[in-house]
């Protein structure tokens, strides 16, 4: 059918929606060497992210925030 037609292609298209910032991962670890008492929605802020998506990457990064400090665990 019409499907089978456009569908030739099978690598990734780009799409709409938010952008993937590959960079931030980067950009919140330079956030926690100069201040490393910040929290997530100070990061976020000065990074025009959301303190979940700061907080995850942390968490994934294998931070740990241990008396208000951010270090690697």
């Amino acid at each position: 059918g019409e499907l089978n037609r456009r569908c030739t292609d099978l690598s990734d298209a780009l799409r709409s929606g938010r952008p993937l910032h590959e960079y931030i991962d980067d950009e919140i670890l330079t956030w926690i060497k100069v201040d490393p008492y910040a929290s997530c929605r100070e990061i976020a802020s000065k990074l025009g992210s959301s303190g979940a998506t700061v907080h995850g990457s942390l968490t994934e990064l294998g931070y740990k925030n241990y008396s208000l400090t951010w270090v690697p665990h």
